[in-house]
């Protein structure tokens, strides 16, 4: 007796310790299990029965809400709901074209508390059971529709938004009624026999509980029909909508003792074990209900033996038991039974026939037969024979492997030199070389160098005006001659350039040229207007340039007239003055022969001048009179005059706003200025005559003639 509560204890341990208690963690949003159409869940008629393990973290407004379990089709108003919620109340409902429907009237579950609810109809009567007690009833008559186009779901309504918010463990579907005595006694057990009329059996003990369990999306039915569900929406990580612990229920212990004899090892049922040696030993299944089966298992272990035996015939040779006949060499094994009723093992190492010796051989381009003394010249297995000591062939099988003396060819193009890699001998030539090296094999390897050289050779005739650049750019030739210049071509190489040169000498000389206006260059290239040295350069006789040097003056006169007042001013300098009439077809002013002009009369005015040799007439300038003179003639403007280098004014004039310019005695404006101090006038330093005006706003007011004395 007392041993069989310690088998029992031990079996409990081990299922203890390998049975996982789990449930699913449901949102209250998606999640839920879809657990197919089959009708086997359909529940058409008038019977069920349905359980559930619940634990509410939350309640929906209304009581069917919650949504436990539904096998339920909108459209048509067929099947069953068995849900919860409003504080705490149990719903049912069966449909078939119609509704009946069961409410508890008070609050009959709790939150955060494990509960076990059922529900059972026979046709007449609905009843409903929490905890293993009555609660509610319902007298109903009408059949269960059937909802086979809808799946089963757990967790949530298929065609409503109606959520539950907890964990669900432990669903079972019935196609019968349950007893209330049923209902009470096994709400705490693991159910573990085989019923046909349980339709679908969700034991949620499945995944690692609130730990990582991606991988993990179907829920397992554990009756014979094999509705299995799919998880919809989880986050299967965490302690949140997931695989979570569940409610601990107990099992009623099924168990085995089995006695077995075995030879060297024996796998334990579970798979999970392999004994080599004798003993009591425990092992854990699972059924077909998911319920776990403990075994004891009480092991005899029985060595098998082993020898070995070495054979030498020359025919065939019969097997220990008789069983084989051996024709080829070979390893082979054959057994029989030992006393101990197990395998004894023979291992049987035979040799059939002829001795057969193995060797293998290279030579290179021959090898000689050590017995036959033959030559072979082609790799293969060749033979030679011998008799053994037993009287048998004794063959010796030869692997022979000619390696054949080689022979290349190697191309090479050089520039200056080349060194044969092989002797190290350089050569400067083009030609064919040869060298007698051992190749890989260990045979001769005749190695042909056929060398070329890519320097390259070219010759030109040329010819260059005054000197002449090399191809390389690295030399000037000024002489004519014959040279020779080195390139790289484009191979890298050398290419030598000889150049037959004639160089033929560019001419050179100088002109002095003084022109009017404008001189036109021989080349008649282009015009040189302004004084200074320029080229030219022509095409001698030879074809080659003739430069030639311009020294060019160039005689421009500036032919301008200012009006300054009574006065006409020439405003450039010239050997000759001449002024002209131009109303008068350009009669000369008799005796007007200076840079300044007073004309007596209005008219227009021309001055012709002469300038080193070159003539030249300005414009016509119309001339009007002042009638009224500012100041009189005979008015005194300046003091001291002649003076030696400062003047002053005699008059009190405002001078800030007037303007004084000076002039020479040719005509030359030599300074203006604005906004006069009480100063004076700084004059010139070379001593002269100077004409000094006054305007005033651009109109002349006054003029004086001063007389500058070296200083």
């Amino acid at each position: 007796m007392k041993a069989k509560i310690l088998i029992c204890a031990i079996f409990g341990m081990l299922i203890g310790m390998l049975s996982a208690q789990n449930a699913l963690d449901f949102d209250g949003n998606d999640d839920r299990v879809e657990c197919g159409k089959d009708s086997s869940v359909a529940l058409v008629g008038t019977t069920l029965t349905l359980e559930a393990w619940i634990y509410a973290n939350y309640w929906q407004t209304e009581t069917y809400d919650g949504t436990i379990l539904a096998k339920y089709d909108e459209p048509s108003n067929r099947g069953y709901v068995l849900a919860a919620g409003n504080n705490g109340r149990l719903h049912f409902s069966i449909n078939d074209d119609s509704t009946a429907e069961l409410n508890t009237v008070k609050p009959v579950l709790t939150l955060n508390k494990w509960h076990h609810v059922a529900v059972t109809y026979n046709g007449k009567v609905v009843r409903m059971f929490v905890d293993g007690v009555a609660v509610d009833t319902l007298s109903e008559d009408m059949a269960i529709g059937d909802s086979r186009l809808i799946p089963l779901t757990i967790g949530n309504h298929y065609s409503y938004y109606r959520p539950w918010s907890g964990l669900i463990d432990e669903v079972r579907i019935w196609k019968r009624v349950k007893t209330p005595a049923e209902i009470s006694a096994y709400k705490n057990s693991k159910y573990c026999t085989y019923d046909k009329t349980l339709r679908a059996y969700y034991n949620f003990n499945q995944g690692k509980a609130s730990a990582s369990n991606t991988t993990v999306k179907t829920l397992l039915d554990w009756s014979a029909y094999g509705n299995n569900g799919t998880l919809k929406n989880f986050n299967l990580t965490g302690s949140y909508s997931n695989w979570v612990k569940g409610v601990v229920l107990s099992q009623d212990v099924i168990s085995k003792i089995d006695t077995v004899v075995r030879c060297d090892r024996y796998p334990s049922p579970s798979k999970k074990y392999i004994y080599t040696a004798s003993g009591t030993y425990y092992d854990t299944l699972l059924t077909k209900q998911g319920c776990d089966s403990a075994m004891k298992i009480i092991l005899t272990i029985r060595k098998s033996t082993a020898s070995k035996m070495v054979v030498r015939t020359c025919s065939n040779f019969l097997s220990p038991s008789k069983k084989n006949t051996y024709t080829q060499s070979g390893v082979y094994q054959d057994f029989l039974l030992n006393a101990a009723g197990c395998d004894s093992l023979i291992t049987i190492v035979l040799r059939v026939g002829p001795d057969s010796t193995f060797s293998k051989e290279t030579r290179c381009d021959v090898f000689k037969m050590p017995i036959s003394k033959r030559e072979v010249r082609k790799s293969g297995v060749y033979i030679d024979t011998l008799k053994n000591y037993i009287g048998c062939d004794s063959l010796l099988f030869i692997d022979v492997n000619i390696l054949n003396s080689t022979q290349s060819v190697t191309k090479v193009n050089f520039c200056r030199t080349y060194t044969i890699p092989t002797n190290n001998k350089t050569v400067y030539t083009e030609g064919t070389y040869y060298d007698t090296l051992t190749n890989y094999l260990g045979c001769d390897s005749v190695i042909s160098y056929v060398l070329k050289s890519k320097a390259t050779n070219s010759f030109y005739n040329d010819f260059a005006c005054g000197s002449f650049e090399s191809p390389s750019k690295k030399y000037i030739w000024n002489k004519s001659g014959i040279y020779k210049d080195t390139l790289v071509n484009v191979a890298g190489c050398d290419s030598i350039v000889t150049t037959d040169l004639v160089i033929t000498n560019n001419s050179y000389n100088k002109i002095n040229i003084k022109q009017c206006r404008k001189y036109r260059v021989p080349s008649r290239k282009y015009f040189i207007i302004k004084s200074g040295t320029y080229f030219d350069t022509l095409i001698n006789f030879a074809g080659c340039d003739s430069i030639l040097e311009i020294s060019a003056d160039i005689i421009n006169i500036n032919k301008s007239i200012l009006i300054n007042g009574e006065f006409l001013n020439a405003t450039d300098l010239a050997d000759n003055y001449q002024w002209l009439f131009c109303d008068s077809g350009y009669k000369w002013v008799a005796g007007e022969t200076q840079s300044i002009f007073k004309p007596i009369s209005p008219g227009r005015f021309a001055v012709a001048m002469e300038l080193d040799g070159c003539k030249d007439t300005s414009e016509c300038k119309v001339f009007k009179t002042n009638s009224v003179a500012k100041i009189a003639k005979a008015e005194r403007l300046f003091y001291p005059n002649p003076s030696n280098s400062l003047i002053y004014f005699a008059k009190d004039f405002n001078l800030r706003d007037l303007k004084v310019v000076v002039w020479n005695v040719q005509g030359a404006l030599l300074a203006e200025h604005y906004k006069v101090g009480a100063n004076g006038i700084r004059l010139p330093d070379l001593a002269g005559v100077y004409l000094i005006q006054i305007f005033d706003k651009d109109e002349l007011i006054g003029s004086e003639r001063i007389l500058k004395l070296p200083e």
